[in-house]
């Protein structure tokens, strides 16, 4: 079974990833901001990162570099809602080596099908 760290703020988003994760087979871990999350990936073994972009304390894109720098086959999946004028955020989350990015909102299919696409067709929930 897939294992994945969400980090998400909105503990009522986080709840709802997590819920839709799991009924799709996933194991979930969650962190509440990207220094919790970062903290996690210290101890906790996954198979991928689902990571907000939009966060106090330690953003999605600190979160990115971080992976990169200590993780680096790691997956990671980068998901926001904002963007600021010319200033994408999953545009930015690309370059600096999300392997994938949702924009917000998206659905349970949307988001099950990004996974398996990163994870590969092994690691699908379930079994292959």
């Amino acid at each position: 079974m897939p294992r994945l760290l969400v980090i998400e703020d909105s503990a009522s988003l986080r709840a709802t990833l997590r819920r839709m994760l799991e009924s799709a087979g996933f194991e979930v871990l969650e962190a509440e901001n990207g220094v919790k999350g970062a903290a996690a990936l210290q101890c906790e073994a996954v198979d991928a990162v689902i990571t907000d972009i939009v966060m106090p304390d330690m953003d999605g894109l600190q979160v990115i570099r971080e992976v990169r720098t200590h993780h680096p086959g790691l997956k990671v999946l980068a998901i926001s809602g904002h963007s600021e004028g010319s200033l994408n955020y999953l545009d930015l989350a690309t370059k600096l080596g999300a392997d994938g990015v949702l924009a917000k909102p998206f659905d349970v299919d949307s988001l099950v099908r990004a996974m398996t696409d990163l994870l590969g067709p092994s690691a699908r929930p379930g079994g292959a």
